[in-house]
């Protein structure tokens, strides 16, 4: 059975189902709720708080008025009225200290406002919090609204992010009753993930520095659900007699409180009175989700005192009325003798399967004997399926119940095969953040990777988003693990090319000789052949990429005479100094352009060297050969803004050659375009000519 979402977006105790046991009842979340905004409005400046009293003087008294019903709207979940008003107040943005809070009170409406969808606006929601912090960073709001996003993205499924902002709270927000919530949260989600260990450290840290914290009951019922589930029932029975002396109604605070107790009850062979509490809990919680389970207990506290009639009785009154219950899957496997495993069938390619056989051994049963072998087959069959998240969901799962098993290198080999087609898959989508948190996440299978697939997966996942040292390490860690087939050389060229991407042109050079001079795919040694010479561009080797460039020309003129590595080798050639070479390139090279193959980028930096070699020409004084290399850039559709530069040489050119004509036509090509600062020149320089010209007539 899926684990659920651990927390809602108030600061409340989870609700969970099965055994992750949950706190029940509205009445917890709203008294935290409730505790929350109080300390938020006391000590943060809410919307009654000491902040405004202080500035009340300076607030006219219509405004105070519609700032306390505002308030009032806020905590009776009229969040539309009291919307209205904040966006007012940061819309006017007089009486800054409004203003601040303002922001600060709006990210909340959206946040309470939208619970109920939050999948819907959850951008818009971030995004106000975020607003805020930025605008006022070092507000008493900010820890408040750390937590908030935390709740926000763990609500979504992002743990990750979510601990980042409680962690974010702990650490730099000492001061602040928001401490003991941020340990708190960041203890359940590591409760969830089954990291006992974390989540212990959570706990015991919000009862050892905050004792006098609302909270400290939760911390209490998280480290007493670590025990339970390390099996640790006398550490478990010891906190919760810590908690009773705390509160003696704990049980009327907190109903699982007495579900924990039977349970230690149970270990500890007390069966009585584990059944009174069993039953006392139901009571207290009729109609509960984990009702069923209690009956369970109490059921199998009868089956193991000998009371066998009254054990069968309530298994079968489990099964009979909460069919789909976690008590009744336990209570089948006490009722039948024998469980037929489901054949596969094969639709479309794809192994179709029934889950519910293997769900019931997997799920309760964790000591059954063929539980093991249950879930080792469930996430095969998942692989098979193409279901690559729930068959990597089962290998972490086998991984942590069953870390000595026979099974366990052929479950990992499931789960590597899984994880690679998945990071394939997303890769392929533009999934990037996806792909690094299943690297984060699935740290145990990713260890005992075989082959580099799922690295060299990653790698490109940092390479689209620019974290090109991350990138290079992965594509190290694909290429020696090994990738297999065609992927294989693409390792090395996509290393290559991030290499490139981060200015490390020595590996680059390195990468794509090596690749070259392996056997591989035609298109991949190809594409290394022309980055390769793009490399020695880059790395500012004029020399050597000119004579490999040529080397490359001449090897194979039909694969190679291509408009992107011709440009290449006349750049080389140019930067070399040898302009006669360059010029010859280019003329070759210009035919080859066609309006739908070659970008209009590729054609302006073609026109650019066009256009130095003119201007060598023109220093030598030798203006008919600038003036063609300046036409020939010109006639390579050279975008209007770099035109104007090109018509005002060919001017100079004309004026130095006395073809004063020429020149005025094109400085009346400069002045027919939009750009003012050119037309005032070529205007000006016209005045000039003609004025000279005039007095030359005369």
């Amino acid at each position: 059975m899926k684990l659920h979402n651990l927390f809602t977006p108030t600061l409340a105790l989870p609700r969970q189902r099965g055994r992750e046991y949950r706190v029940s009842g509205w009445e917890l979340n709203r008294s935290i709720f409730v505790f929350l905004l109080a300390a938020w409005v006391s000590i943060a400046g809410g919307p009654v708080g000491q902040a405004q009293a202080q500035g009340k003087e300076k607030v006219p008294s219509h405004l105070t008025a519609i700032w306390e019903k505002a308030a009032i709207n806020f905590q009776q979940g009229y969040y539309d009225e009291a919307i209205s008003v904040y966006e007012k107040v940061i819309e006017n943005g007089e009486y800054g200290d409004l203003v601040e809070r303002a922001y600060f009170l709006l990210a909340d409406c959206y946040f309470y406002k939208y619970r109920p969808s939050l999948a819907s606006h959850f951008r818009s929601t971030i995004e106000a919090y975020q607003t805020a912090i930025h605008k006022y960073p070092y507000s008493a709001e900010v820890p408040k609204a750390y937590l908030q996003l935390g709740l926000l993205y763990q609500e979504m499924g992002y743990d990750y992010e979510a601990l980042a902002y409680f962690n974010l709270v702990g650490k730099n927000y000492k001061n602040t009753p928001y401490i003991p919530y941020a340990h708190f949260y960041q203890g359940k989600i590591c409760l969830s993930a089954r990291q006992l260990d974390k989540a212990e450290g959570e706990f015991q840290k919000i009862i050892s520095k905050f004792p006098q914290s609302k909270i400290i009951g939760e911390a209490y019922l998280g480290l007493i659900e670590v025990y339970i589930h390390r099996k640790s029932y006398e550490q478990a029975a010891q906190n919760l007699e810590k908690l009773l002396k705390l509160w003696p109604d704990a049980h009327q605070r907190w109903p699982v409180f007495l579900f924990f107790r039977g349970e230690a009850e149970m270990a500890a062979r007390q069966y009585a009175p584990a059944r009174a509490d069993f039953l006392r809990y139901i009571n207290i919680t009729p109609n509960d989700d984990k009702d069923d389970l209690a009956i369970y207990k109490i059921a199998e506290a009868y089956e193991i005192e000998g009371k066998t009639h009254e054990a069968i009785k309530l298994y079968t009154f489990l099964t009979n009325f909460y069919p789909q219950s976690e008590g009744a899957v336990l209570a089948r496997y006490r009722l039948i003798e024998r469980i037929e495993w489901p054949d596969k069938t094969m639709q479309g390619g794809k192994v179709s399967f029934d889950a519910r056989p293997y769900l019931d051994l997997i799920e309760k049963l964790q000591k059954y004997p063929l539980a093991e072998e249950a879930m080792a087959r469930l996430a095969l069959r998942y692989y098979e399926a193409g279901h690559a998240a729930e068959s990597i969901s089962w290998v972490q799962r086998f991984i942590e119940r069953y870390p000595q098993s026979a099974y366990l290198a052929s479950v990992l080999d499931v789960g590597q095969e899984t994880l690679s087609s998945q990071a394939r898959d997303l890769l392929s989508r533009r999934q990037y953040v996806e792909i690094i948190n299943a690297y984060r996440k699935n740290d145990k299978i990713i260890t005992g990777l075989k082959d580099g697939a799922f690295f060299y997966y990653l790698a490109g996942a940092f390479r689209e988003l620019g974290v090109y040292d991350s990138a290079a390490h992965f594509y190290y860690q694909a290429n020696k693990l090994g990738v297999k087939g065609e992927e294989g050389q693409r390792v090395l060229l996509d290393w290559a090319d991030t290499a490139q991407r981060k200015s490390d042109y020595r590996t680059a050079g390195i990468l794509l000789k090596r690749l070259i001079s392996s056997p591989g795919t035609e298109s991949i040694l190809e594409k290394a052949s022309g980055k390769l010479g793009q490399n020695y561009v880059l790395a500012g080797e004029w020399r050597e990429g000119a004579h490999y460039l040529a080397w490359l020309v001449k090897k194979n003129p039909g694969k190679y005479m291509n408009p992107s590595l011709l440009y290449s080798w006349a750049y080389c050639t140019q930067r070399a100094g040898a302009e006669a070479q360059t010029r010859n390139i280019l003329n070759t090279l210009t035919p080859l352009l066609g309006e739908k193959n070659d970008s209009d980028s590729l054609k302006t930096r073609i026109a650019e060297l066009w256009v130095d070699l003119g201007d060598r020409q023109k220093e030598k004084r030798q203006f008919e050969a600038a003036i063609k290399d300046y036409r020939a850039a010109l006639a390579l559709a050279v975008p209007p803004e770099k035109r104007h530069g090109i018509h005002y040489k060919l001017a100079d050119c004309y004026e130095a050659l006395g073809k004063t004509a020429e020149a005025e036509v094109e400085l009346t090509a400069i002045t027919k375009t939009g750009d003012e600062f050119w037309k005032k020149v070529a205007q000006g320089r016209l005045q000039g000519i003609r004025l000279i010209v005039n007095v030359i007539s005369q």
